[in-house]
């Protein structure tokens, strides 16, 4: 694993759209991808930092600390894991049935009114302690619910009677 000296980095905005990074030895990396290595517990702690290539994907290394980066590169770096790690905030469950062992979730998000589907709900249904709920649906799109105790109770329950 190779950590990154904060001081040999540049991330800047490509002409594509994507991140792209400057090391200080003039290196390039075009198509940068940066993910947290601990997304639910250490978002700004030990992010990877890859490449796309035509073998696939190539670690560059790992930020140890975002905080490590000025103020500029770090909003770079965590737009580019917002726009990867896009997951609607559920805010009430109208609806789940379950048919033929697949889960039809009738929610409200803070984007609006949505559909999904999710197949086996142990694997792809995640609860911490802190009432934090992530659901990946059969698209592997996430959905989160930041606390599931502030639900209102019908869906609450609805919510029980699906994970239980």
């Amino acid at each position: 694993m190779k950590i990154l000296n904060p001081d040999e980095l540049n991330f800047e905005q490509g002409e594509n759209g994507f991140l792209r990074l400057k090391l200080t030895d003039e290196k390039v990396f075009e198509l940068v991808e940066c993910t947290p290595l601990f997304p639910l517990t250490q978002i700004d702690e030990y992010i990877s930092v890859s490449t796309r290539n035509d073998n696939g994907s190539e670690e560059i290394g790992i930020i140890k600390n975002l905080r490590d980066l000025p103020s500029d590169q770090q909003r770079l770096v965590k737009d580019e894991i917002q726009f990867r790690y896009f997951s609607p905030d559920i805010i009430d469950i109208k609806k789940i049935t379950s048919k033929y062992g697949v889960n039809e979730w009738q929610v409200v998000t803070d984007k609006g009114d949505k559909t999904f589907f999710v197949q086996d709900v142990k694997e792809n249904v995640i609860i911490r302690e802190s009432g934090l709920i992530v659901i990946t649906d059969i698209d592997k799109c996430r959905f989160q619910i930041r606390d599931y105790r502030t639900l209102p109770s019908k869906a609450r329950l609805e919510l029980e009677q699906t994970l239980l």
